[in-house]
Order: C-alpha cells, then structure tokens, then sequence
C-alpha cells in the first residue's frame, strides 16, 4: 500500500467483526494509527494486538464513548 494515511488517527468502531476486521487491516496498511473497538468479540480483536489499540466498549453507554475518545 502507499500509506497515504500516515499520521492520522482513525477509530474503528466494530473493528473486530468481518468488515470491521477488513477495513482495520487496510487502514493500518495505509499507515493510519488505528483504535479497535469491540464489545464483545475480544479474542477476534486481539489479532491486532501490538498494530493497533484495543478498546472494549458498547457505543450504547456514554461512558464506554467517552473512554474510547479519551484512548
């Protein structure tokens, strides 16, 4: 890829699911610093363990939003 994202940061929320899993994978080869966001699926999120963030959050409670914007 052409890492045309480098030194940006995204969040991805649902990163650990099927197209969440995808669009996490290209975002980081485009060289963006990546947060993943899942709810429950913590093993699924771990494969981007040391690439990119981990947060477990649920988007429905405001304290979960608030600590994902704060990682």
């Amino acid at each position: 890829m052409f890492e045309t994202l480098r030194g940006r940061s995204v969040i991805m929320a649902g990163g650990s699911g099927g197209l969440g899993s995808a669009a996490v994978e290209l975002l980081l080869a485009e060289g963006a610093e990546v947060t993943v966001s899942y709810r429950a699926n913590r093993e699924q999120a771990e494969k981007f363990a040391g690439r990119a963030r981990l947060v477990q959050a649920d988007l429905t409670i405001a304290e979960d939003r608030t600590r994902l914007l704060e990682a």
